[in-house]
């Protein structure tokens, strides 16, 4: 007949680590796999959240673009001139029309055009416009002049 022990004594074997498989089996999940799918499960909602609070409250109005020149560079063929555009407004642009008039007096001397395919709301874009003559010494108006709804 075997004896009757107290509950966790054995019969002199030590107590062996549990292995990743009997955990697994066991369905119990340590402090730290739990601490690790809260924080999981936290930053996820707060993303869906940040989303949600964003569709709700954005504004819907038009594109707001403006066009600031950032550099003029020499070119073998004329001039380049680097401009960035930037929307500010609540909704996306396409087809995003950029003129760059070169003025003397009242007198237009010469005109570049270039297009952006694609603006959206609260972005910017870069892009350049081509001359003959030196902007640097005649009056440069560069501007959106049009877009397209997509």
């Amino acid at each position: 007949m075997s004896e009757r022990r107290p509950s966790g004594e054995r019969d002199g074997k030590e107590d062996k680590p549990r292995s990743a498989e009997h955990r697994l089996s066991s369905g119990k999940a340590s402090l730290w796999e739990q601490a690790v799918a809260l924080l999981g499960a936290l930053l996820v909602g707060g993303v869906f959240a940040y989303l949600g609070w964003q569709a709700l409250t954005a504004s819907k109005g038009p594109p707001v673009i403006s066009v600031q020149v950032t550099a003029i560079e020499p070119q073998p063929t004329g001039y380049l001139v680097r401009f960035e555009a930037r929307n500010d407004g609540g909704s996306s642009a396409a087809a995003v029309e950029i003129v760059g008039l070169l003025t003397e007096g009242a007198a237009t001397r010469e005109e570049g055009r270039a297009t952006l395919d694609y603006l959206p709301a609260n972005s910017s874009d870069r892009g350049g416009l081509l001359f003959t003559r030196d902007p640097r010494r005649l009056h440069l108006d560069v501007r959106a002049s049009g877009y397209a709804e997509p």
